[in-house]
């Protein structure tokens, strides 16, 4: 979970000026996920027998332990804590970069010029462009500019292993639900904090056991429901029934000879249906 991604989601809903408004912002909104999180990788750890429980309180070592307490499912067949370890590389790598990034838009702010447009929606669209900046703050535009840019992209790519690990924890933790999880997590990243925090309590399990466990249980439950079909066995004590062919016991009706209703008018030699 990186701190500077909260800022770049507030970057693009705010005017680029007020971009210490995005690290308050992103400060905030990281602290209160973050807590929820540490205790809750804590308390996974204690009631699993994990080893290294104040690795949840570290940031970007607690993104790697997310690896570590997921251990019991390997997403797209790749051991979790290796995932863990590659995100939390991501997470060091944008950290020091956004670093770079802000420090750049300090000394680069007197030349920025922004050009405000609006899209399709009437949603602003902020044009970015040094375009007079001074030799020797060269770096500085770079930094807020193209490092801006390069950013992006692993910030991309952050999410998407971000996917795997988040997947691979909620299979451990709450496989019903994993996936409903998962999306929210990503989307609504201050959700995440949440989410870890409601399954602190459940004990850690593989997710094809579970999905074993799952087909088992509505096994047992379709047998039931087939011993307790009322067409499939004889609920009345009518023992002396015969079997019918859909299943339920019926005892065969007699047969009975079809009367002529129309006997009392009494036939006649003439009739031509009498023959």
């Amino acid at each position: 979970m990186a701190f500077f991604s909260f800022t770049q989601t507030a970057e693009t809903l705010i005017e680029p000026t007020y971009w210490r408004t995005a690290l308050i912002y992103g400060a905030v909104v990281f602290l209160i996920v973050f807590v929820f999180q540490a205790i809750a990788l804590y308390t996974v750890a204690t009631r699993n027998g994990i080893a290294n429980k104040w690795m949840a309180f570290v940031p970007v070592l607690s993104t790697y332990y997310i690896g570590v307490c997921a251990r019991k499912n390997k997403p797209l067949g790749f051991d979790s804590k290796v995932v863990g370890i590659v995100i939390a590389v991501l997470e060091l790598l944008l950290c020091a970069g956004f670093i770079l990034h802000y420090v750049g838009h300090y000394f680069a702010e007197p030349y920025i010029q922004i050009v405000s447009q609006q899209d399709y929606y009437g949603l602003p669209i902020y044009e970015v462009s040094i375009p007079n900046i001074d030799p020797e703050l060269a770096w500085a535009g770079f930094c807020y500019l193209t490092l801006g840019d390069i950013l992006y992209w692993i910030s991309l790519l952050y999410s998407i292993v971000e996917i795997l690990l988040i997947s691979a924890f909620f299979q451990t933790y709450a496989p019903r639900r994993y996936f409903i999880f998962t999306i929210v997590s990503i989307f609504l990243p201050v959700a995440q904090g949440i989410l870890f925090f409601a399954v602190r309590n459940n004990k850690g399990m593989n997710y094809r056991e579970y999905l074993m466990r799952e087909q088992e249980r509505q096994y047992r439950i379709y047998r039931q429901n087939r011993q307790n079909d009322p067409y499939g066995q004889n609920y009345y004590g009518h023992n002396n029934y015969n079997q019918s062919n859909y299943g339920y016991n019926e005892q065969p009706r007699p047969e009975t000879k079809n009367e002529d209703p129309f006997e009392e008018f009494g036939k006649s030699d003439d009739d031509p249906f009498n023959h």
